[in-house]
């Protein structure tokens, strides 16, 4: 870039230093920007360049106003700190870049009773859905939410296969009185019950303890569970941020996993941390990322156009097997 077509006194290049630098008028360099077909593919390839060299990036104010639509996707989160949610963000804002779009991202205790970023073309939500649903449902995608019933799209984990093969996994090692651990709002029992019925098992609804949003009380579940008469001799933790909880509350109680009880926890991340643990610990692990990337496609697609009726879209949990699942 010459001295001459230098932008004085600006921090970001602008449309007009693009067009300067690219030798076309402004309106030239406008549509070659946004893929008009007005503007021929020797002048597009040119301004591209041009604003290439620059770092220019146009402004998503100004192209919303021109197009009403700001490229723009919001993502409303519980606690941004979750593991599990911060693997479903790093997903959708990376797939959300892919396809040319930019991803604002909000905790939902600072929206009130809203639940939505109404400044963004779309919006994903990560966990329950609102009481009241009043947006426009072709703009809105649930994250590891319950399965559409609000005509909502909804991308999450399957839980009632993920808690089905780690029952089976237990059931064929030779346990027999297993504890499931689970949000109060999962179907993931199911997946218990129907493993538990191959064997010819009745179910113990005193080895079934909940998670909440806070986890207050799970550690009081464990105790309770391990206090029963006859107490279970193995657990399953379908929740990623409730799994340390239990290990604690495990350690606290001088309960070795893979010795004293047999245990499998939840992990999300596209690490896996469990192995670092001694002994090494089974994980049903979700795909969180790929959640988060095919949701912000999905809400992608319904944006430009896409009105297929909405869908659940269920991904499977991969059984890690471990140390801390040693045959009975």
């Amino acid at each position: 870039m010459t001295e001459r077509n230098r932008p004085s006194g600006r921090q970001a290049p602008t449309l007009r230093d693009v067009a300067r630098e690219a030798d076309v008028s402004i309106m030239t360099a406008s549509r070659a920007l946004n893929d008009s077909p007005r503007v021929a593919d020797k002048t597009r390839a040119r301004v591209q360049r041009a604003a290439q060299r620059l770092g220019y990036r146009p402004s998503l104010s100004a192209r919303a106003l021109r197009t009403n639509n700001s490229r723009l996707i919001g993502l409303v989160a519980s606690d941004l700190m979750l593991p599990l949610q911060v693997e479903l963000i790093l997903g959708a804002r990376a797939k959300a870049a892919e396809l040319d779009h930019e991803l604002l991202i909000q905790g939902d205790s600072d929206l009130g009773h809203s639940h939505y970023l109404h400044n963004c073309d779309g919006n994903l939500l990560i966990g329950m859905l609102p009481e009241h649903h009043t947006h426009d449902p072709m703009r809105t995608v649930n994250l590891m939410g319950p399965q559409a019933t609000t005509q909502l799209d909804v991308c999450r984990s399957d839980s009632v296969s993920a808690v089905y093969e780690g029952f089976r996994h237990l059931l064929e090692l030779g346990y027999r009185r297993i504890g499931l651990i689970l949000l109060s709002h999962s179907p993931a029992n199911a997946g218990r019950d129907l493993a538990l019925a191959e064997y010819g098992i009745e179910v113990d609804d005193r080895l079934t303890g909940f998670f909440d949003s806070s986890n207050s009380g799970l550690e009081d579940d464990v105790n309770r569970m391990l206090d029963l008469g006859d107490p279970p001799d193995a657990l399953v933790a379908y929740n990623v941020s409730g799994t340390p909880i239990v290990l604690r509350a495990l350690k606290r109680r001088g309960l070795v996993i893979g010795t004293d009880i047999g245990f499998i926890g939840t992990e999300a991340g596209r690490t896996d941390w469990g192995d670092l643990l001694s002994p090494q610990m089974t994980a049903l692990h979700i795909p969180a990322y790929r959640i988060g990337a095919v949701g912000a496609e999905r809400l992608i697609a319904r944006l430009r156009g896409e009105d297929s009726p909405p869908q659940t879209i269920e991904f499977p949990a991969r059984l890690v097997v471990r140390e801390s699942t040693p045959p009975r």
